[in-house]
């Protein structure tokens, strides 16, 4: 299983991988002090595919 950040729909998010194929996403809201105020889970393989697809742009890896 890997575990990736990236651009999801326009914001941050995980796309979680394994076995050659997306299995899900999360992607997340923030209030205006940067919160997260809403978690969203996608596991629904006709959802995934623009995922799949490498609809996707890398928003980097958080610092050590």
């Amino acid at each position: 299983m890997n575990a990736e950040l990236a651009e999801v729909n326009g914001g941050p998010g995980m796309v979680f991988s394994g076995l050659g194929r997306v299995v899900a996403t999360v992607t997340f809201d923030f209030d205006a002090d940067g919160r997260i105020i809403t978690i969203h889970n996608v596991a629904n393989p006709d959802k995934l595919q623009a995922i799949a697809d490498g609809t996707t742009r890398d928003i980097g890896r958080p610092s050590s």
